[in-house]
């Protein structure tokens, strides 16, 4: 996608967003996150999601809220900003168990272990995995347990993969380079 085409993509956004068409606007996000090409087209994202994460704010809309969070996690996670990304999905998270949105807490607990083990830290993203398994195998929600539970094994392949690779270079008392 050429540049001129996410400008034209986060001005129909912004418009959505300007009109109040917050469904919209949310839909047409996620045509844009997807099409990122640069850092200003991600900065220019982040501070419509700013603007909107105010406006739900203001409005007292918690459900918007907790998207638009979710929302700025993913953000985060394309800029690499893995650290704002957790703290996003970590409110959303907590918003939507307070609403009682299990799909939503099961979606932000999914964004984060999938961030969690792109940072490696596959520990974390096997617990938030699971969790985000449990919430929706009570939703029933076949297609999710399926990928979720792809997830977790391939990661508990790699963990133990890491695992042995670890154990060989302490007895043979081999550094890393």
């Amino acid at each position: 996608m050429t540049t001129s085409n996410m400008s034209n993509l986060y001005q129909q956004t912004l418009e959505y967003f300007r009109k109040e068409e917050i469904d919209k606007c949310l839909e047409s996000f996620e045509k844009a996150i997807n099409r990122i090409q640069d850092k200003k087209d991600s900065i220019k994202l982040l501070n419509l999601l700013t603007d909107l994460l105010n406006y739900s704010q203001k409005k007292g809309d918690k459900t918007l809220e907790a998207e638009v969070l979710k929302n700025l996690g993913r953000l985060h996670a394309v800029r690499k900003d893995f650290t704002q990304g957790l703290q996003s999905y970590q409110k959303a998270r907590i918003i939507s168990k307070e609403l009682g949105d299990k799909k939503g807490e099961a979606e932000a607990l999914e964004y984060m272990a999938a961030d969690y083990a792109i940072c490696g830290k596959l520990n974390f993203a096997v617990n938030f995995y699971r969790q985000a398994l449990n919430l929706y195998k009570e939703l029933d929600h076949r297609d999710k347990i399926d990928r979720i539970a792809w997830e977790i094994q391939k990661i508990e392949e790699v963990g133990d993969e890491l695992d042995r690779n670890e154990y060989l270079m302490k007895k043979f008392h081999l550094e890393r380079k």
